[in-house]
């Protein structure tokens, strides 16, 4: 008759603690995924914004370098100007929110139709401005925050364009 061995496996206190370590191990992973998510979506936003300010400012400077009969209104909110590209005349607007809007007039009975708007569209992510200045032909645009729920992702606070043409 054969002796049966019983030195082959595991006994069930081993299998027991096996499996609390690794219960153990996964609730150590699953409480860091939240914070990793986190952080993840707090540098993926930040780079978001970045990159609206950033296009938002090559559009402004495109539009304005090559500009003719740039105006300021009274109120400081919207600054009119003649199109150097497309000889269209345009307007930059500071809405009540802040949010900037590019618009262009296409006929003579001054309809605006909105070309650009850097307000909470996709993502979330709003480019204001707190004021326009128009003298010695810069413009400048001061407070440009890029924003998503009110928090700032990015900012900067001038931006001055030489407006070549005049």
């Amino acid at each position: 008759m054969k002796k049966l061995n019983n030195n082959r496996g595991f006994s069930l206190t081993e299998t027991l603690a096996a499996i609390l370590i690794l219960l153990m191990v996964a609730g150590i992973v699953a409480r860091g995924i939240p914070v990793a998510a986190k952080a993840y979506t707090a540098v993926v936003d930040a780079a978001n914004g970045e990159m609206k300010l950033s296009t938002a400012m090559v559009r402004l400077r495109t539009e304005l370098t090559a500009a003719t009969r740039v105006e300021l209104s009274a109120d400081g909110k919207t600054l009119s100007y003649l199109s150097g590209e497309r000889g269209v005349r345009s307007s930059i607007t500071i809405g009540d929110d802040g949010a900037l809007m590019l618009s262009e007039y296409a006929d003579a009975a001054d309809s605006a139709r909105p070309v650009l708007s850097y307000d909470s569209g996709a993502g979330g992510i709003a480019v204001s401005c707190g004021a326009i200045n128009y003298s010695g032909g810069c413009v400048t645009f001061t407070n440009l925050p890029a924003k998503k729920g009110g928090n700032t992702l990015s900012s900067h606070e001038k931006y001055t364009i030489r407006v070549i043409a005049g």
